[in-house]
């Protein structure tokens, strides 16, 4: 009995360190970006933090692991909860141009900008990161359709209005503008699993960058609305 009471409690505080992590890991993808140069820090203890393996270089986003281990945290969250998220898939269109007409360091000023905006947009609880090349996903934690529909439409007025500043390869400092970007929405199923999530927001991505009457499209095999029978409190 003794062994299988230490066994739980094993289990609760591996649990609970998991949790101070990805709560660790979100804040430091919240944090504006750091100057070129400056180190930065364990937002814990003050010691200087090696986040290659938790931050994107060029964004400061989460990178795909670590986005994809708070996503899960997330969704495990919404389960225990009966609460419902939406995942965002945001590509921008037409970057190789960017990157053929002014190199790729002007492309990554652009990327960092894109990054800016969501995690301006980002509330409390929600998961941001760099899914890879153009592309970003947003685990909106909680949130419903309409709720989701807002958000995204934002983000994609909101880039939209970006001027860049960026170094094109010649040397000059030059201005990129008239960006846009396409979203794929979805929203969890009654037992969250975010591979199947992912995939539906393709396929509502791509169907976004097919027709391009509208930046925002809603998955198609989404369920039913879940009603809101509780006030938002987001974890984490």
């Amino acid at each position: 009995m003794a062994g299988h009471h230490e066994k739980n409690h094993d289990v609760i505080r591996d649990a609970g360190r998991r949790g101070v992590l990805a709560r660790l890991r979100r804040r430091l993808a919240r944090r504006p970006r750091r100057a070129a140069g400056s180190t930065r820090c364990c937002l814990a203890c003050g010691a200087p933090l090696e986040s290659r393996w938790t931050l994107d270089g060029h964004t400061g986003l989460l990178v795909w692991g670590a986005w994809q281990a708070d996503a899960d945290d997330a969704l495990a969250w919404a389960e225990r909860e009966d609460r419902q998220c939406a995942l965002l898939l945001v590509d921008l269109d037409r970057f190789k141009t960017i990157n053929d007409e002014h190199g790729h360091l002007a492309g990554d000023a652009v990327l960092a900008a894109v990054a800016d905006v969501l995690r301006a947009a980002a509330r409390r609880g929600d998961v941001v990161g760099r899914y890879g090349g153009d592309e970003f996903v947003v685990l909106l934690a909680p949130a419903d359709g309409a709720e989701a529909s807002r958000i995204a439409r934002h983000v994609t007025r909101e880039i939209g209005r970006l001027v860049v500043p960026v170094t094109a390869v010649t040397g000059e400092v030059v201005e990129v503008g008239g960006l846009s970007a396409s979203v794929g929405l979805a929203l969890t199923d009654p037992e969250p699993d975010l591979r199947g999530l992912l995939l539906r927001a393709d396929a509502a991505l791509l169907s976004a960058k097919r027709h391009r009457h509208d930046p925002v499209v809603r998955s198609l095999t989404d369920g039913p609305q879940r009603p809101r029978t509780r006030q938002r409190a987001a974890h984490g």
